[in-house]
């Protein structure tokens, strides 16, 4: 914050935690008029202990907030009712977003085509705000409407904001998508890479592989259907629910429509146990081995996400498919 000009008129400053207390600290440096929180989940419960305990480290982002500012949050959470009291708690003006009818700020109409997704979304006075981003991540829409509602409290104009969030792709390990051609052993292949190497909690994972089902589909000049692949590290910091999460991911509706799934690290050892056999790929221990292992499996055509906490080194298979 130290070498933010003296002339900037709006500071955008991404406040995170591991452990109790963090994000307090932080809120009282940075003293901010208005906040939003994107989403409260069981990432990083190993360090903060319980859900009770993220809900009340994450409102606490309110703690430095100055006088009568807006505080921006989802509706579509699972302690949202807990959220919204410790957040009024601290004086802050709550604007809800998120799908659900009874949301101020209403996500409708999400339609996901071939890498782009739409949606209408509904401000407070019941204007429509119609909105379209080069990502076929549902996710992406839900923080564009918090984005939006901000933009709209500051009285700036939302068209604008808009015609930036049009323009705007997902970077590297965040969502990139790339088609990536190689050749093995004189096939020529070609694939469409979903990079998410970045990092991974239960609910990015659950976003990554909804992006996964729903990206391309329905494309002209589809000879035959695209095989779905997603190869998962680790899904660090959750504690004594680690195993819990790990083999919960067999449950999800969206497994269905994927072809294979590649499995990397201890923990996801215990989610590769439990798949169906025909939706095994292979499990390693490292990404490292993976690398080698996953270049020899793919076939033309195949579209591939990649996903696992950063100290997996999920990256490293990326960059292993985009030098071959």
């Amino acid at each position: 914050m130290a070498t933010i000009p003296k002339d900037t008129k709006y500071v955008l400053v991404e406040i995170g935690t591991s452990c109790l207390g963090e994000i307090a600290e932080l809120s009282q440096l940075v003293k901010p008029d208005h906040i939003i929180i994107t989403d409260v989940s069981i990432g990083h419960i190993e360090g903060l202990k319980s859900l009770d305990n993220i809900v009340d480290e994450k409102a606490s982002i309110c703690s430095g907030q100055k006088k009568k500012g807006i505080a921006i949050i989802p509706r579509g959470i699972e302690k949202f009712s807990q959220l919204k009291k410790k957040v009024q708690g601290f004086g802050s003006r709550l604007i809800s977003f998120g799908e659900e009818e009874c949301s101020d700020v209403r996500i409708t109409n999400i339609e996901v085509s071939s890498n782009a997704i739409t949606s209408r979304i509904l401000d407070q006075k019941r204007n429509i705000w119609k909105l379209k981003l080069k990502t076929a991540g549902k996710h992406y829409i839900k923080n564009a409407a918090a984005l939006l509602t901000l933009v709209s409290s500051l009285k700036l104009s939302p068209a604008v904001a808009i015609s930036a969030l049009e323009k705007w792709t997902p970077l590297a390990g965040r969502g990139q998508v790339s088609e990536i051609k190689f050749n093995n052993h004189n096939n020529n292949i070609s694939i469409r890479l979903i990079d998410e190497s970045y990092n991974a909690n239960p609910g990015s994972l659950k976003s990554s592989l909804e992006t996964l089902v729903s990206i391309f589909t329905n494309e002209k000049n589809q000879s035959q259907q695209s095989r779905r692949i997603a190869v998962l590290g680790d899904m660090l910091e959750l504690g004594l629910s680690e195993v819990k999460e790990h083999v919960n991911i067999s449950k999800l509706s969206t497994l269905d429509k994927i072809d294979k799934i590649f499995c990397v690290g201890p923990r996801m050892r215990k989610l590769y146990n439990v798949l169906p056999y025909p939706k095994r790929g292979v499990w390693t221990e490292t990404a490292l081995e993976m690398q080698n292992v996953l270049v020899n499996k793919l076939n033309n055509g195949d579209i591939v996400m990649i996903k696992g906490s950063f100290s997996m080194g999920m990256n490293t298979i990326v960059n292993k498919l985009k030098n071959t």
